[in-house]
């Protein structure tokens, strides 16, 4: 079940075409939206790591996709049942999207 905020969006917004292609992320973001639970803290936290990692130079601005999507599907979603279960998502997500980050500047993939 989307949050009553999604739903309003979709409601609202029904004949908008987003650009997924061009707005990957966007993609995750209504992914994350429908796995529900936990999966939408693990996507920000992802992203927020990756940003990060972006404006210090440690990674391209193409590779914020594949970081969040990669931590997305490295993270199981569960049901958040307490404020704690959003936090450890998070947490884990941090971790993972950390060790991400960390894995590629040794491939070349971050700019020198």
């Amino acid at each position: 079940m989307l949050p009553a905020t999604a739903s309003w969006w979709l409601d609202h917004y029904e004949g908008f075409r987003a650009h997924l292609e061009r707005f990957p992320c966007l993609q995750l973001a209504f992914d994350a939206l429908a796995a529900d639970g936990t999966a939408p803290a693990v996507l920000n936290a992802a992203n927020e790591v990756a940003v990060a990692a972006f404006l210090d130079g440690r990674i391209r601005f193409t590779d914020i996709h594949a970081a969040c999507a990669d931590t997305l599907a490295a993270v199981p979603v569960a049901a958040i049942g307490a404020l704690d279960d959003a936090m450890d998502a998070d947490r884990q997500a941090r971790r993972v999207a950390a060790a991400w980050i960390a894995a590629r500047a040794g491939q070349g993939t971050v700019p020198a």
